[in-house]
């Protein structure tokens, strides 16, 4: 790290090490929030259809950490070749530094992986319309991770700050852009 004035410079020198390591992390983080929002979903689910009390009274502390420690060793094995697929999109030199972009596809990942499960028999649903919830909860569930994935491994608070010391007039972005 260099001792230069310049607080780009400092910033840039400080995210040097920012590859596969910082996107292993990422998509780690991604896989381990997805799997802890699965059960808060259930857990607002049964609160809302069943009451807070029938609800909390039968579901366990170890039952949720069961839910959390099977959901994520799914995730990091089903997630897989999507996040490898983006990850070789991206490094094609496209620039995908939309927060948005990684909640859609983050969402797609999620159903796609549902759609998979169905498909091989590993997950019920009903053939009428009353398992588009569920979809809708798995699709939210696959964005929260896009954004743990977005937030860990693409974007750059350091160039956030270095940018608005550098230019008082040029307002702060929540993201790195390419130079």
């Amino acid at each position: 790290m260099s001792l230069s004035a310049d607080p780009r410079d400092t910033a840039e020198d400080l995210n040097e090490g920012s590859g596969l390591g910082r996107k292993l992390a990422g998509y780690l983080a991604a896989c381990l929030a997805s799997a802890l929002a699965i059960p808060i979903a259930l857990l607002t689910h049964d609160m809302i259809v069943f009451g807070a009390d029938a609800a909390l009274s039968t579901t366990s502390l170890i039952d949720v950490l069961l839910i959390v420690i099977m959901c994520f060793v799914i995730a990091v094995i089903a997630a897989a070749p999507f996040a490898t697929a983006f990850i070789v999109a991206s490094a094609g030199g496209a620039t995908l530094r939309s927060p948005t972009l990684f909640a859609i596809y983050g969402a797609i990942t999620g159903l796609a992986i549902e759609i998979g499960g169905v498909i091989l028999g590993l997950a019920k649903v009903a053939p009428d319309l009353s398992s588009l919830p569920v979809f809708g909860m798995i699709a939210a569930v696959g964005a929260v991770g896009g954004l743990v994935y977005w937030t860990i491994a693409v974007r750059d608070p350091l160039s956030t700050i270095a940018r608005s010391a550098s230019s008082d007039d040029a307002p702060a972005m929540p993201y790195r852009e390419e130079r």
